[in-house]
């Protein structure tokens, strides 16, 4: 029956000077991971970066095209809002005193003609 003869190839090498320049070339190896990872992790953060802006000049866009989300166009002036604008005194207090008056009409109603 043969036998398996096993080989240990790796431990520490008895010379001082092997020992130091593997010590020096794993510094280096090192060093240049953690260059090679910040400039990697820089770039990623650049990218979100212009991707973030990029999404922020977007909606300011939209924002600035169809008006804000209260259905009414973007004021030039500062604190010109629609009371401002339409010139009722009460307005012009501030947002929360401002209102549309409408009328309205059911169209779509649960009863049916026969019920009235």
């Amino acid at each position: 029956m043969r036998q398996i003869r096993y080989i240990n190839i790796g431990g520490q090498p008895a010379n001082l000077f092997v020992r130091a320049l593997a010590f020096v070339g794993g510094l280096i190896v090192f060093g240049l991971a953690v260059f090679v990872g910040g400039i990697v992790l820089a770039g990623l953060f650049g990218m979100f970066l212009l991707i973030g802006l990029g999404l922020y000049l977007r909606v300011l866009w939209l924002r600035t095209r169809f008006g804000n989300r209260r259905g009414q166009p973007r004021s030039t002036s500062p604190g010109g809002g629609a009371a401002r604008r339409s010139g009722s005194p009460e307005g012009q207090a501030g947002a929360a005193t401002d209102f549309v008056e409408a009328e309205y009409r059911v169209i779509d109603s649960n009863q049916h003609d026969s019920d009235r």
